[in-house]
Protein backbone atom coordinates (compact mmCIF):
# COMPACT_ATOMS: atom_id res chain seq x y z
CA UNK A 1 0.00 0.00 0.00
CA UNK A 2 3.11 2.28 0.68
CA UNK A 3 4.27 1.81 -2.20
CA UNK A 4 1.19 2.46 -4.11
CA UNK A 5 1.00 5.73 -2.31
CA UNK A 6 4.41 6.63 -2.88
CA UNK A 7 3.98 5.71 -7.15
CA UNK A 8 0.91 7.91 -6.82
CA UNK A 9 2.68 11.08 -5.41
CA UNK A 10 5.44 10.67 -7.78
CA UNK A 11 3.17 10.61 -10.52
CA UNK A 12 1.52 13.49 -9.00
CA UNK A 13 4.86 15.28 -8.70
CA UNK A 14 5.52 14.00 -12.73
CA UNK A 15 2.47 15.53 -14.01
CA UNK A 16 2.55 19.14 -11.77
CA UNK A 17 6.42 19.42 -13.02
CA UNK A 18 5.28 18.76 -16.42
CA UNK A 19 2.71 21.43 -15.73
CA UNK A 20 4.82 24.02 -14.29
CA UNK A 21 6.87 23.34 -17.42
CA UNK A 22 3.93 24.11 -19.73
CA UNK A 23 2.95 27.18 -18.11
CA UNK A 24 7.14 28.24 -18.15
CA UNK A 25 7.43 27.91 -21.62
CA UNK A 26 4.00 29.43 -22.57
CA UNK A 27 5.52 32.69 -20.36
CA UNK A 28 8.87 32.74 -22.09
CA UNK A 29 7.19 32.57 -25.81
CA UNK A 30 4.61 35.66 -24.72
CA UNK A 31 7.59 37.34 -23.65
CA UNK A 32 9.48 36.79 -26.98
CA UNK A 33 6.50 37.35 -28.88
CA UNK A 34 5.92 40.71 -27.13
CA UNK A 35 9.83 41.51 -27.72
CA UNK A 36 9.36 40.77 -31.38
CA UNK A 37 9.63 43.92 -34.11
CA UNK A 38 6.70 43.52 -36.56
CA UNK A 39 8.29 44.96 -39.94
CA UNK A 40 6.71 47.92 -40.68
CA UNK A 41 7.98 48.62 -44.82
CA UNK A 42 5.46 49.43 -46.93
CA UNK A 43 4.97 48.72 -50.48
CA UNK A 44 6.22 51.83 -52.99
CA UNK A 45 2.80 52.96 -54.69
CA UNK A 46 4.89 53.09 -58.12
CA UNK A 47 4.54 49.70 -57.53
CA UNK A 48 1.71 49.03 -57.18
CA UNK A 49 0.86 51.31 -59.58
CA UNK A 50 2.50 49.34 -62.23
CA UNK A 51 1.16 46.23 -61.04
CA UNK A 52 -2.42 47.56 -61.81
CA UNK A 53 -1.28 48.52 -64.95
CA UNK A 54 0.68 45.56 -66.49
CA UNK A 55 -2.94 43.26 -65.31
CA UNK A 56 -4.97 46.24 -67.51
CA UNK A 57 -2.28 45.83 -70.27
CA UNK A 58 -2.80 41.76 -70.16
CA UNK A 59 -6.57 41.88 -70.26
CA UNK A 60 -6.89 44.43 -73.01
CA UNK A 61 -4.10 42.69 -75.24
CA UNK A 62 -1.90 44.08 -77.89
CA UNK A 63 -2.47 47.36 -79.60
CA UNK A 64 -3.63 47.77 -83.26
CA UNK A 65 -0.18 49.19 -84.11
CA UNK A 66 2.06 46.28 -82.12
CA UNK A 67 -0.59 43.51 -84.02
CA UNK A 68 -0.43 44.75 -87.13
CA UNK A 69 3.25 45.02 -86.78
CA UNK A 70 3.71 41.28 -85.81
CA UNK A 71 0.94 40.50 -88.54
CA UNK A 72 3.12 42.09 -91.13
CA UNK A 73 6.36 40.55 -90.07
CA UNK A 74 4.85 37.04 -90.29
CA UNK A 75 3.75 37.66 -93.79
CA UNK A 76 7.11 39.01 -94.50
CA UNK A 77 8.81 35.64 -93.40
CA UNK A 78 6.14 33.67 -95.22
CA UNK A 79 6.74 35.50 -98.29
CA UNK A 80 10.26 35.31 -98.07
CA UNK A 81 10.02 31.15 -97.34
CA UNK A 82 7.76 30.89 -100.51
CA UNK A 83 10.59 32.50 -102.53
CA UNK A 84 13.24 30.16 -100.67
CA UNK A 85 10.89 27.45 -101.89
CA UNK A 86 10.62 28.77 -105.46
CA UNK A 87 14.53 28.27 -106.05
CA UNK A 88 14.79 25.40 -104.47
CA UNK A 89 11.19 23.40 -104.91
CA UNK A 90 10.47 20.74 -102.25
CA UNK A 91 7.18 19.63 -100.13
CA UNK A 92 8.95 19.39 -97.13
CA UNK A 93 9.73 23.43 -97.80
CA UNK A 94 5.94 24.37 -98.02
CA UNK A 95 4.86 22.20 -95.06
CA UNK A 96 7.55 23.65 -92.84
CA UNK A 97 6.98 27.29 -94.14
CA UNK A 98 3.01 27.06 -93.67
CA UNK A 99 3.41 25.20 -90.15
CA UNK A 100 5.97 27.88 -88.57
CA UNK A 101 3.77 30.83 -90.44
CA UNK A 102 0.62 29.27 -88.20
CA UNK A 103 1.96 28.69 -85.66
CA UNK A 104 3.53 32.53 -85.60
CA UNK A 105 -0.51 33.41 -86.00
CA UNK A 106 -1.39 30.72 -83.11
CA UNK A 107 0.80 32.96 -81.34
CA UNK A 108 -0.09 36.28 -82.00
CA UNK A 109 -4.13 35.92 -81.55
Amino acid sequence: MALAAIGAGLGIANSLFGIGKGISAGRKANQLERNNIRPTATVNSNIVKNVGDAAIAAQTGLTDRVYNNALNQLNTGLNAGARQIGRMGGTASVASTLQAYNQGINNLA
